[in-house]
Formats: C-alpha cells, sequence, structure tokens
C-alpha cells in the first residue's frame, strides 16, 4: 500500500489526532507590583554564596586542603575543621532549590511576606556558616531560626497561595 504524500504545512483535513471535548483556558500570570523585593531576596544570596566560597577559600588554605577534594581526607589532622566550613557551604546549596521555588512562587501572592521570611533564612545562614566553623554544635541555634522563621513559614505560605488559587465549587 502506498501512503499519501506527507503535508508541507499544517491543515486541519491531515490533522489526525482526537477532536477536543473541552476547551482549554489559558491562565495568564500577573506580577504583583512589588515583586522587587521578592527579585532583591534572591538577589541577597549572591553575597551569601560568595561569603561561604571565600570561606571555604580560606580553610583552604589555612588547613592545606587541595582540589578537587570536596572535604579533607580522614587522615587530615584538620580534617573537622575544613569538613565543618564547607559542610555549611554545601547545606546551604541543598536547600537553596527549595527555597527558591518557594520565594519565587509564594512571592507572586504575598511578595512581602515571602520576601520577609526569605530574608530570615539569609541572615541565618550567615550565622550558621560562622557558628558550624567555630564548633558544630553552635550551629543549631541559626539552622533551627532559619528553618523555623524563614523556610517553614515560607513553604507554608507557598501552600497557602497554591490552596487560594484552586478553585472551588
Amino acid at each position: 500500500p502506498t501512503r499519501a504524500p506527507r503535508p508541507t504545512h499544517y491543515s486541519p483535513q491531515h490533522d489526525t489526532a482526537q477532536p477536543h471535548t473541552e476547551q482549554a483556558t489559558m491562565a495568564a500570570l500577573s506580577i504583583p507590583a512589588d515583586y522587587g523585593y521578592v527579585l532583591a531576596t534572591v538577589f541577597a544570596t549572591v553575597p551569601l554564596n560568595l561569603f561561604q566560597m571565600y570561606q571555604v577559600v580560606q580553610a583552604r588554605i589555612k588547613y592545606k586542603i587541595a582540589y578537587p577534594a570536596l572535604y579533607a581526607p580522614d587522615d587530615n589532622k584538620n580534617a573537622k575543621a575544613f569538613n565543618c566550613v564547607q559542610r555549611a557551604h554545601q547545606n546551604t546549596l541543598e536547600f537553596l532549590p527549595m527555597m527558591y521555588a518557594s520565594l519565587m512562587m509564594a512571592g507572586l501572592r504575598y511578595p512581602f511576606y515571602a520576601s520577609c521570611f526569605g530574608a530570615v533564612w539569609i541572615g541565618s545562614r550567615f550565622a550558621y556558616t560562622l557558628a558550624y566553623a567555630v564548633k558544630p554544635s553552635y550551629r543549631t541555634i541559626p539552622f533551627v531560626i532559619g528553618t523555623m522563621g524563614g523556610l517553614f513559614p515560607l513553604i507554608g505560605l507557598l501552600g497557602y497561595s497554591a490552596y487560594e488559587v484552586f478553585p472551588r465549587n
């Protein structure tokens, strides 16, 4: 059997897909006027990351940990000291995607509150980094402040924002 030549342009008569029974509507995305707070909060993570990178570089020099090793080898007498600095930076990088997503999406509905929660988290990460480098157990208070006062409320705000946009019958 021979096939009909394929058309070079779209034509409804050549469309073999089943017709849709429902019409899809596209929702418009509205950026609030004060979304700049959210963008400023996102930007504030840049100095945080640079600060943490600097801490790691300084620790590499001080404790003589060469690249490409992410962590100090166990036989290095300064392994714990270096690894604490590195872990503080790594832990922040692990949390950033969740924080960014929550901040930017919740900020579409509540930009000021989302930015405040994001700022608490960012500020706590500076303290967390410094505390972890001094003594690992000191990191607990900044971590709890950042999580309970920043990240968890931000995630809650995202959930509430999502709830608000769902249609109700």
